[in-house]
C-alpha cells in the first residue's frame, strides 16, 4: 500500500518540484515587472478600488470616457494585490502575482484531469489505475509550459494569465455541481467565478469561457435528457451570468450605445488590418499545430521580442518533439471521439476542434470561416482582430487534456506489447521531451527580460505631489506619436503606468481609442505645437480645462530624435510665459529631472464651472485639428446634426455657422467634414448651409498674400496673385454680405490652383529609373515596381508579398510656412491599400499619416482621388517628403497603383475664417464671461457623482437662461443633472442619493460645449442645488445587488434541490 500511494503523489510531487524550478530560474529580485499592458493597482491601491466599484465612467481616461473594456472586472485583481501588497515589496506583486496565475492553473490542471480521468478510464486495469497520476501530471505541466501558454506569459495582460489560472478549476467546478448542488459547492463556484471575471476586463475571454461552459452544459442535457437536467444546466449559466453582471451589465451599455466605437479610433484605423495579417500569417496549419502565433512576429528596438524562442525553435529536433506532442493530442483527440463514452470529453472535442478551426485564420478552407464572421459580425471582427491571444489559453487547455488522453492511449498499446515496461517509465520519458522542447522556461525566459526594470525614483515622487493636489486634469509632453505608447530612456516600454498612481485625469494618447474628443485633443495640441504657435495651445488648454502641463525629457519618440525639437520649444515657452509657473522640478540620479507646470488661471480643480453668454455654433465636427470658433470666441454651445435637421424645417435661434468648419484630413477620406472638386484650373471647396440663415450676414475675410501668391519656379522674383472667390447658390460674394434669401444652400469656394515654386505635379514616369526597396528590416519578401498604361494613363504598380515596398518623393523646397492641398490619384488591386504619410524634413516625424482608400469614393470610378490637407508649421522650416508604402504581412498579397499627384498651396486662413453670423445676437460681439466660482460649492466624492450648491448670488447672475453650467467631462448621453432643494431628504445619506434619479426633477436642456463636455442652462427660478448623475453608473450598481442578493440567498437558504 506504501508504494501505491507513493506512486500516486509522486508526479504531484514532480510537478511541484518543476514549478519550484521555474520560479527560481524567472523570478527577478529588486525590479518592477512592468512595460507593455501591465496593469498595476499597486501604485495606489485605494484609488484603483475606488475606480474599480464607480467603473462605469472612466474618469482619469484623459477627458472621461464611458468604460469600453470590462473595467469593473479589475475589482478582484486590485483585491487580490492588496492581499499580497501586506506581504511583499511593492515591486514583487506583480511577479508573484503571474507566477501563483502559473501555478494555479498547473495544479487546476492536474486535479481536473485526474478526476476526469477516473470517469474515462476502466478502473479495475491496474494499468489504467497507476497511470492516472502520471497523466494528470504531463496535462499539467504541458498546460504550464507549452508554446501557447508562453505567449500569453511572456509580454503578460492580467486579464489571460487570470483565465489561463481559473479555467481548470472553472470546468472542474461546473462538473462537481454537475454531479450535485449543495451550498459549499454553490459557494466555491461563486469564489471561483468571481476571482475569474477578471479575464472580463478583455470580454471576449469570458465569451470564449462561456462559449465553451454552454457546449459542456449543451452536452451534459443531451446526454442525461431530464428536466432535472435542463434545470441545473440553467442554474449554472445564470451562477455565472449573476457573478459576473458587475462588468457584464456596464459593457452591455458601452456596446448598446457605442459598440463601433473603439474602430474609429486612429490607432485602430493604422494597426487593426496589420493584427489581421499577422495572424493570418501565424493562422495556419504549421503554426497553429505548434500554439505559435503571432507574439512570434513582435519586435522592439529592433530586435524580435521572442528572440529566446525564435532561436531555440530552429533546432531540428526541437521541431520534431514539437509536431510529435501535436500527433500525441491528435491521436488523444480521435480516441476521445471513438472510444471515451462520456458528454464531457464530447463536448471538450468539440471546442477543441472549434478553436483550432478559428484559430487557422490564414488556412483555407478555414479561413473562409473567420472572415465570414467578421463581415456578418464586425464587432467580432474587431474584438477578435487578434484571435491568438482569445483562443490561446483555452486551446493550450484541450491541448493538454488530449495530450494526457493520448498519453493513456500509448500506455496502453506499449502495455499491451511489453508488459515489463511501466507507465512510470514512459512518463519519464515525455516528461524529458516537455522539458526540453520548453527549455528556454527553465533559462529565465517565461517572461520577457526587458520587462524587469527599476524604475527611477523621481517617478514615484511625481505621484506622491499628485496624491496631494486638487482635482484636475495634466497635460503630458512631449507629444508627436498617436500610438499611445510610452518609451523611456531608463527602459520601460508599454501603454503608460502614470495613472495607476495619480487620481489626476492625464491627456494620455492611450485613452483615445475610447473617446473622439481625447483624440481631437491630440490633433489639435499636436498642430499647434508643430506650427509653434503657443497662444492657440493656451486655448486648447483652456477648451480641454488643463490644470497642469508635466514635461518629462526622459520620453523617446516613437519616430526620430528630431520629433521632439518642437516641444523642446514649447518647454522653453512655458518656462518664460506669465502664464505658468514651474511648480515642482523633480529629480532623480538615475533619469532626467521632470517638470511640473501650473496653469496661473486656472480654477481649483473642480471639473465644473459656470459660463454666462456663450455663443451657440454650428456645425458640430466629428474630426478636427484646428478650432477657429473657439479661437475667435471661446467657450461655445456647439449644436448637433439631430437639432440642425429641425432647423431646416424651421427658424432656429444660434449665433454663428462656419461652413468649412474643419479641414482635417489626418484619418480617413470617408471621413472628410467637406466636399472638393478638381476643375482643372481650380480647386472646388463645397458645403451646404441650412436656409434657416436668412437674415444672418456672411462674412468673407481678406485672404494673406502668402497663400494666394505664385511664385515663377525659374525667376523667383517674379509673382502673381491668385484670390479664392466665393459663391452662393451660383452667386459671386465678397466682403460683409447680410443673407436675405437662400434657395439651394449651396456656398462654394473656388481656389485657384497656384503653381510654380510652391507646388508640384508628378506622375508615374518620374519613376522609370527607381528601384523598388523594402522599408522592413525583419520582412524580406518578394517585392517590385512597374510601370502599367491604362487608357493613355500611366500608373506606378506596386506588388509585394511578405514584404515593404516603399517610396519616398523629396520636395525640399516647400515652404512649411504655406498650407497645401496634396491629391493623390491610386487604385487598390489586392490585400491592403497604400499607405501615404507627409514627412516634415525639419523634425523627421509624419504630420500626415493614414492609409489611401480600398474602396472607390464614386462607383462610378476605377480610381480614388485623395485630398490631404497640410495646415501652415513652423515660420521658417522647408522641405516635405511623400511617402508610399506598399505592405504586405505573411502570405497576403498587395497589389496597388499610384497614379497622378499634385501639391498646390491652399488658402488656409481664409478657408477656415469663413462664417455666417446672426447680427441679433449679443454673444457674437462679446465674449463669454465666466461666473465667479467661489459662489457655488461642488463635492464630487466618487466619479459619477457631482453636487453642486448654489447661493443666491448665483441666482441673480443666471437671469433669463443666460448661463451654462458646463461639467468638464466628455458629452454623454448618461449625464444627467437634477434639482434639487438643499434641505431635500435625498441629500441625507449616499443610499439616499441613489433615488435622486427616481425622485429628483431632471433639467433637460442638456447641451454639447466646446465640442467636448456637458452643459445644462442654468435660470433663476431653479432650486439652490443640482446633482449630477452618471446614470449608466447603475448598471454595475444593479450587478453588485445581484451578486450580493445570491449570497444572501445562498446563507438563508439551506437547501438547494435541482434534481
Amino acid at each position: 500500500m506504501s508504494t501505491i500511494n507513493n506512486k500516486k503523489y509522486l508526479p504531484l510531487l514532480i510537478f511541484h518540484i518543476i514549478f519550484a524550478v521555474i520560479v527560481m530560474a524567472n523570478f527577478v529580485g529588486g525590479k518592477y515587472f512592468t512595460g507593455w499592458d501591465a496593469i498595476n493597482p499597486e501604485f495606489n491601491l485605494g484609488l484603483n478600488l475606488t475606480r474599480s466599484i464607480f467603473a462605469s465612467w472612466q474618469e482619469n481616461y484623459g477627458l472621461g470616457t464611458l468604460g469600453g473594456h470590462g473595467f469593473a472586472a479589475l475589482l478582484p485583481h486590485t483585491l487580490v494585490t492588496y492581499v499580497l501588497s501586506s506581504i511583499l515589496p511593492e515591486w514583487g506583486i506583480r511577479t508573484v502575482f503571474m507566477l501563483l496565475c502559473l501555478y494555479i492553473g498547473g495544479l487546476g490542471m492536474f486535479y481536473l484531469f485526474r478526476h476526469m480521468a477516473v470517469m474515462f478510464f476502466d478502473q479495475r486495469s491496474k494499468i489504467m489505475h497507476e497511470m492516472i497520476p502520471y497523466a494528470s501530471c504531463i496535462a499539467a505541466l504541458f498546460y504550464m509550459i507549452n508554446l501557447g501558454t508562453v505567449q500569453i506569459f511572456y509580454l503578460p495582460l492580467e486579464a489571460y494569465t487570470t483565465q489561463f489560472a481559473f479555467l481548470p478549476w472553472l470546468f472542474f467546478m461546473v462538473i462537481l455541481l454537475i454531479k450535485k448542488v449543495d451550498r459549499k459547492r454553490i459557494f466555491w463556484f461563486i469564489v471561483l467565478n468571481f476571482l475569474a471575471s477578471i479575464s472580463g476586463f478583455i470580454p471576449s475571454l469570458f465569451a470564449v469561457y462561456f462559449l465553451s461552459l454552454v457546449i459542456l452544459l449543451i452536452s451534459y442535457v443531451a446526454h442525461v435528457k431530464s428536466v432535472g437536467a435542463m434545470k441545473k444546466a440553467a442554474f449554472i449559466i445564470l451562477l455565472t451570468l449573476i457573478v459576473n453582471a458587475y462588468w457584464i451589465l456596464p459593457l452591455g451599455y458601452y456596446q448598446v450605445s457605442r459598440g463601433g466605437g473603439t474602430t474609429d479610433a486612429y490607432s485602430n484605423i493604422m494597426s487593426t488590418q496589420d493584427f489581421i495579417d499577422k495572424n493570418k500569417k501565424y493562422g495556419n496549419l504549421q503554426n497553429v499545430s505548434l500554439l505559435r502565433g503571432f507574439y512570434f512576429d513582435m519586435y522592439e528596438l529592433n530586435d524580435y521580442v521572442m528572440r529566446p524562442w525564435i532561436e531555440h525553435g530552429k533546432f531540428p529536433e526541437v521541431k520534431i518533439l514539437s509536431y510529435g506532442f501535436f500527433a500525441v493530442v491528435a491521436f488523444g483527440f480521435v480516441y476521445s471521439i471513438l472510444k471515451i463514452k462520456n458528454y464531457i470529453i464530447k463536448s471538450f472535442a468539440f471546442c477543441f476542434i472549434l478553436f483550432f478551426i478559428l484559430l487557422n485564420s490564414g488556412q483555407i478552407p478555414f479561413s473562409f470561416i473567420s472572415d465570414m464572421l467578421g463581415k456578418i459580425v464586425p464587432a467580432y471582427a474587431q474584438a477578435f482582430r487578434t484571435p491568438f491571444t482569445k483562443y490561446a489559453v483555452s486551446l493550450s487547455f484541450y491541448y493538454s487534456i488530449f495530450l494526457a488522453v493520448g498519453f493513456v492511449f500509448l500506455v496502453g498499446m506499449v502495455y499491451r506489447i511489453k508488459q515489463k515496461l511501466s507507465s512510470g517509465v514512459l512518463f519519464f520519458i515525455l516528461l524529458v521531451f516537455i522539458i526540453y522542447t520548453f527549455m528556454p522556461v527553465f533559462g529565465g525566459n517565461l517572461f520577457y527580460k526587458k520587462l524587469f526594470i527599476s524604475i527611477p525614483k523621481n517617478y514615484f515622487d511625481v505621484m506622491g505631489y499628485f496624491r496631494n493636489q486638487k482635482d484636475g486634469r495634466i497635460a503630458d509632453f512631449p507629444q508627436d506619436c498617436a500610438e499611445g505608447w510610452y518609451g523611456y530612456k531608463w527602459g520601460y516600454f508599454g501603454s503608460g503606468f502614470y495613472w495607476y498612481g495619480i487620481k489626476q485625469p492625464i491627456l494620455s494618447r492611450t485613452f483615445d481609442v475610447w473617446n473622439n474628443s481625447s483624440e481631437n485633443y491630440y490633433w489639435e495640441v499636436i498642430n499647434a505645437i508643430r506650427s509653434e504657435n503657443y497662444k492657440n495651445i493656451e486655448a486648447i488648454f483652456d477648451k480641454y480645462d488643463v490644470d497642469w502641463i508635466l514635461y518629462d525629457p526622459n520620453l523617446i519618440s516613437c519616430r526620430s530624435a528630431k520629433v521632439y525639437g518642437t516641444n523642446k520649444n514649447l518647454f522653453d515657452y512655458l518656462n518664460t510665459s506669465l502664464n505658468f509657473k514651474i511648480d515642482k522640478i523633480i529629480e532623480s540620479n538615475k533619469a532626467f529631472p521632470i517638470y511640473i507646470f501650473k496653469r496661473q488661471d486656472t480654477d481649483d480643480g473642480k471639473h465644473m464651472h459656470i459660463s454666462e453668454d456663450l455663443s451657440r455654433i454650428f456645425p458640430v465636427y466629428k474630426w478636427n485639428n484646428y478650432d477657429k470658433a473657439y479661437l475667435e470666441f471661446g467657450e461655445y454651445i456647439g449644436m448637433d446634426n439631430a437639432t440642425m435637421q429641425q432647423c431646416n424645417n424651421e427658424r432656429c435661434d444660434f449665433d454663428i455657422y462656419y461652413p468649412f468648419r474643419s479641414l482635417f484630413t489626418g484619418r480617413k477620406q470617408e471621413e472628410l467634414e467637406f466636399d472638393i472638386e478638381d476643375k482643372g484650373n481650380q480647386f472646388v471647396f463645397k458645403a451646404q448651409i441650412p436656409k434657416s440663415l436668412e437674415g444672418y450676414s456672411l462674412l468673407i475675410p481678406p485672404t494673406l498674400t502668402d497663400e494666394v501668391r505664385e511664385i515663377d519656379a525659374n525667376d523667383l522674383d517674379k509673382s502673381v496673385e491668385k484670390p479664392p472667390e466665393v459663391y452662393l447658390d451660383g452667386e459671386r460674394l465678397s466682403g460683409e454680405v447680410l443673407l436675405k434669401s437662400i434657395k439651394d444652400g449651396k456656398i462654394e469656394v473656388r481656389v485657384p490652383k497656384v503653381t510654380g515654386y510652391y507646388s508640384a505635379n508628378i506622375n508615374a514616369d518620374n519613376f522609370v529609373q527607381s528601384k523598388p526597396i523594402s522599408c522592413d528590416e525583419f520582412n524580406k519578401g518578394e517585392f517590385s515596381r512597374e510601370i502599367i498604361s491604362e487608357a493613355s494613363e500611366n500608373f506606378l504598380r506596386f506588388s509585394s508579398k511578405g514584404s515593404s515596398n516603399c517610396l519616398d518623393v523629396p520636395l525640399p523646397y516647400l515652404t512649411h510656412r504655406l498650407s497645401y492641398l496634396v491629391s493623390v490619384k491610386s487604385r487598390n488591386i489586392e490585400g491592403k491599400s497604400l499607405l501615404f504619410a507627409v514627412i516634415n524634413k525639419n523634425s523627421e516625424r509624419a504630420d500626415v499619416e493614414t492609409y489611401l482608400p480600398k474602396e472607390t469614393r464614386n462607383n462610378n470610378q476605377e480610381t480614388n482621388i485623395s485630398y490631404f490637407v497640410i495646415p501652415p508649421m513652423e515660420q521658417f522650416g522647408a522641405g516635405y517628403t511623400l511617402h508610399f508604402d506598399n505592405i504586405s504581412i505573411g502570405r497576403v498579397k498587395t497589389i496597388n497603383d499610384l497614379g497622378e499627384i499634385t501639391v498646390n498651396s491652399l488658402p488656409y486662413n481664409f478657408l477656415t475664417s469663413i462664417k455666417i453670423v446672426n447680427n441679433q445676437s449679443e454673444s457674437v460681439f462679446s465674449p463669454p464671461s465666466a461666473v465667479d466660482n467661489s459662489i457655488f460649492k461642488v463635492d464630487h466624492p466618487n466619479p459619477s457623482y457631482y453636487q453642486i450648491e448654489f447661493n443666491n448670488e448665483t441666482m441673480k447672475q443666471c437671469n433669463n437662461e443666460r448661463c451654462t453650467l458646463v461639467l468638464s467631462q466628455s458629452y454623454d448621453e448618461g449625464w444627467k443633472a437634477y434639482e434639487l432643494s438643499s434641505d431635500s431628504l435625498l441629500l441625507d445619506s449616499w443610499y439616499m442619493k441613489l433615488l435622486i434619479p427616481i425622485f429628483g426633477k431632471e433639467m433637460k436642456d442638456h447641451v454639447l460645449v466646446n465640442n467636448w463636455s456637458n452643459g445644462w442652462k442654468l435660470n433663476d427660478t431653479m432650486k439652490s442645488t443640482v446633482a449630477i448623475v452618471y446614470l449608466p453608473q447603475y448598471l454595475e450598481y444593479i450587478g453588485f445587488g445581484f451578486l450580493g442578493g445570491l449570497i444572501i440567498y445562498l446563507i438563508v437558504k439551506r437547501k438547494t434541490r435541482l434534481d
